[in-house]
């Protein structure tokens, strides 16, 4: 399901006067995982589960992980606990901002 989608249905649930939310972590965490993908079946909606840079990257991370086993095993979270795959959103940060900032900073002559 397409993003604007998914939040369109929200809104218009919202304006019909059925209250529609969306469970949201910023977690590598599996149990933080778990919980929000059993909060999202419980409410019938969808989660939104984002990693940030630090947790996830192109190094590892420091969960040890890189995107694509990180959307490997929440998916596979999502399946083993019943949760329809349209239900799932996953984000990340699109660069690794913060290392390349601190190696920036590391390299960066004194004045």
């Amino acid at each position: 399901m397409q993003v604007s989608t998914l939040f369109s249905r929200i809104i218009a649930s919202r304006e019909a006067g059925a209250p529609q939310g969306l469970a949201s972590v910023c977690s590598a965490h599996p149990v933080v995982i778990r919980a929000a993908i059993g909060q999202a079946i419980e409410d019938g909606g969808p989660v939104l589960v984002e990693a940030t840079a630090n947790q996830v990257n192109q190094h590892g991370g420091y969960t040890g992980m890189q995107a694509g086993p990180f959307r490997f095993f929440v998916e596979g979270e999502a399946r083993t606990l019943g949760l329809r795959p349209d239900r799932l959103l996953l984000r990340g940060d699109p660069t690794d901002a913060t290392r390349s900032r601190s190696a920036a900073i590391r390299t960066c002559p004194s004045t």
